[in-house]
């Protein structure tokens, strides 16, 4: 299936949760405190019609940021590739070891980096180490990361 029709998220409404066209980004910081500021993530929706939400989880495993976004029109390719780009190094700039984004399935947790236990699910990621693994644009067939990917990631 192509990428636009198979990123999702479960969205809060105000008549419950539903099912939306989006993605989910996702940093982690190990120990370090989060970062209050995130204007600089929000500044990179302007091209999209997009609502977003932000989480912020600690963890006995470390402290985690979800950055959630529905997006309400597809944009172009270029316009994507921009997008999920931009979020995931601001991310990482932000300092964050790593960032991954993902549908509804995938998980702030650490275990969607280890091909052992991941379900497959990881759409994009960034870290200091690999720089952007960005596969497919909203036309293409949807490609995930590969397990040998996800293994660069926590190097």
């Amino acid at each position: 299936m192509k990428t636009a029709d198979e990123l999702g998220i479960v969205w809060l409404a105000k008549d419950g949760h539903i099912e939306v066209s989006g993605i989910n980004f996702y940093g982690y910081w190990g120990q370090d405190k989060l970062p209050d500021e995130i204007s600089s993530l929000t500044d990179l929706l302007k091209s999209l019609e997009a609502e977003f939400l932000v989480q912020k989880i600690e963890a006995d495993e470390g402290n985690f940021l979800i950055f959630s976004v529905w997006v309400k029109t597809w944009p172009s390719d270029r316009i994507w590739r921009q997008t999920v780009e931009g979020i995931l190094n601001k991310i990482v700039l932000m300092g964050a070891s790593v960032s991954w984004s993902g549908d509804e399935y995938c998980s702030w947790s650490l275990t969607e980096l280890d091909p052992v236990t991941s379900g497959g699910c990881v759409y994009a990621a960034s870290s200091r180490s690999t720089g952007l693994l960005f596969h497919s644009d909203l036309s293409e067939e949807i490609s995930y990361l590969s397990d040998d990917e996800l293994q660069r990631l926590l190097r």
